[in-house]
Parts: C-alpha cells; sequence; structure tokens
C-alpha cells in the first residue's frame, strides 16, 4: 500500500533546495501576491505555505509567469531532481547534520524528521519530476552515477508504480537521444550482466517476467499478467531487482540473496 502523500512543512522546502531561513523568505517575494499565509520562527518546522489557487493554476503553465524566464522553467525539473537525488542519497542522520536550515531549538528531533520528511518526498515524486527534464545536465548524470540504488529498499512503500515505470521508459529513451547520458546506458537492464545479477534474477525469475524495455506491452496489462522485473544500477555491488506488480514496488539487493535462497 502507497503511503499517503503529504505536504512538506516550509523547513521541508527550503532544505530540499538546500537554502538557508533567509535565502528561502527571500525567494519567496516574487510569489508574495500568491501566498495567503507564510509560516515563521517555530511554525515554519509544522505548517507549509499556503498558495492562492490562482497560483497553482498557473503553475500548470509555467511560461506564462512574468518573472520566470524560459530556461529557468525548462531548469527547474532538472534541479528538483537533482535535488530528490541528493535526499535519497543519504542516511536520515546524515542528511539531518548537513540540512541548510535547521531547527530553531537546536533539536535533533525535528531535524531528523526533516530529514525524513526529504527522503520520502523525493521517493514519491523523484521518478514523475525527471520525465519532465528537457534539459539534462552533466550534474545530474553524475548524480545519477553515482546514486546508489539500494537506498530506494528503505522507501519502497512510497514509490508510485506507474511514474516509477514511467521514469524507467524515459531513461531507456533519454539514454538512446543523448549522449551526455551514454555512461548511464546499462543502468536499467533486463538481462543479467554481472555474477550477482545471475543470482538475483534465478531467485526472481521463478515468481516474476523480464520487464520489456522496449515497453511495446501495455503496462496495465503486463502487470496483471505477471509481474515484472528489472535489475538497477551501475555497479554490481550496488544493483538492485525491481519486482513491479499492479499496486506495488518490491526491491531486493544483494545483500538479500541469502534470504532469497
Amino acid at each position: 500500500m502507497i503511503n499517503k502523500p503529504f505536504i512538506p512543512s516550509v523547513l521541508d522546502l527550503a532544505n530540499l533546495f538546500e537554502l538557508s531561513s533567509d535565502a528561502f523568505y527571500q525567494a519567496l517575494s516574487p510569489l508574495s501576491p500568491f501566498i495567503i499565509t507564510i509560516p515563521y520562527g517555530k511554525l515554519a518546522a509544522k505548517q507549509s505555505l499556503h498558495l492562492n489557487p490562482s497560483f497553482l493554476d498557473m503553475m500548470a503553465s509555467p511560461e506564462q509567469i512574468p518573472w520566470l524566464t524560459e530556461a529557468s522553467t525548462r531548469q527547474f525539473p532538472e534541479r528538483v531532481t537533482r535535488a530528490y537525488f541528493y535526499a535519497l542519497s543519504k542516511t536520515n542522520i546524515a542528511l539531518s547534520q548537513c540540512l541548510t536550515w535547521k531547527s530553531e531549538t537546536g533539536d535533533p528531533e525535528t531535524n531528523l524528521r526533516v530529514a525524513h520528511d526529504l527522503a520520502r518526498l523525493a521517493a514519491a515524486h523523484t521518478w514523475k519530476t525527471c520525465i519532465q527534464i528537457t534539459l539534462f545536465g552533466r550534474v545530474l548524470r553524475d548524480r545519477i552515477r553515482a546514486f546508489d540504488f539500494r537506498r530506494l529498499q528503505r522507501f519502497a512503500s512510497s514509490i508510485p508504480v506507474n511514474d516509477f515505470w514511467r521514469f524507467l521508459r524515459w531513461i531507456v529513451k533519454a539514454v538512446e537521444d543523448n549522449r551526455i547520458l551514454a555512461s548511464l546506458s546499462s543502468i536499467i537492464r533486463s538481462k543479467p550482466e554481472f555474477d550477482l545479477d545471475f543470482k538475483l534474477v534465478e531467485q526472481c525469475r521463478k515468481i516474476a517476467k523480464p520487464l520489456d524495455l522496449d515497453f511495446k506491452e501495455p503496462r496495465a496489462k503486463a502487470l496483471r499478467d505477471s509481474p515484472r522485473y528489472v535489475l538497477l544500477g551501475l555497479r554490481r555491488q550496488e544493483t538492485i531487482i525491481v519486482i513491479l506488480i499492479p499496486d506495488a514496488v518490491t526491491i531486493y539487493s544483494v545483500d538479500d540473496l541469502k534470504y532469497l535462497e
């Protein structure tokens, strides 16, 4: 069962974009006509921005927002995706220690909660944001290439199946179309390449079929007929096998082999 999405607090949003409190509130200045309530002080850790519905309508067509240039509109999904991958790459303890805006009371529990929220937010939304990218830069490529996909096991229940499926399809096509991404060419595979790949596939093929990376099968029909698996990761010790069923994402790593046998 996928967890219900939560609304990030002001503290969550600022730390997602690695902004201090001053920088965050300054960045809100152009949006002031569209913000009904801005939490300050201790409330920043508990409450989110209260936006005018007209702003949400504008965000559906960001090219119509006067202070956003075409370049910034196109760069926004990549920046958010980079932030998401950064949050997913850290443990909660490590992330809580490098927050750009920490709890005003210095409360470690609040900082840990913010770190947990950021990672959960990233697990739920990285995939949908990623497929909106039209300008794919080297910074994001390097962040994905360095990412240890075993980190996703912590939040598998927060990953939406449909969005993750679309992400897999998107990255396969992006690698084909963009020379910058050539080093990611084997990040997704249905055929094993490493010795540990073979061991993972051997265990999972008992309950699932390989995912068609040409994505010719209708998504819903394919998953109803049989769960699908795909290998994800560039380094063999960090490889995971993802099993997709209609309403859940299940992830196993090589560390789980002893439990699968």
